[in-house]
């Protein structure tokens, strides 16, 4: 299983198992980021990689701006 993109505005993330991707839940424990698969919570830190992307908000607003320049095909890379 492999986690291939969060999404922290919409809360899901896209995870790769057995060759089929799939959206996923994703909530905040602890101050730790899950997501459910399968009836179960998975930690997101233990399935990311470092081509794993993520989508975040800025200052509780959709970075809209910053993501004018962003092909349709791939999904933006946003750390701030």
């Amino acid at each position: 299983m492999l986690v291939l993109g969060v999404n922290k505005i919409l809360k899901w993330c896209q995870v790769l198992s057995g060759g089929r991707r799939y959206t996923c839940p994703t909530k905040e424990i602890d101050g730790k980021l899950f997501f459910a698969f399968k009836k179960a919570w998975h930690p997101v830190e233990e399935y990311i990689t470092e081509h794993t992307d993520e989508l975040v908000e800025v200052g509780g607003k959709y970075p809209q701006d910053l993501l004018e320049n962003v092909s349709t095909h791939m999904t933006p890379r946003l750390i701030i």
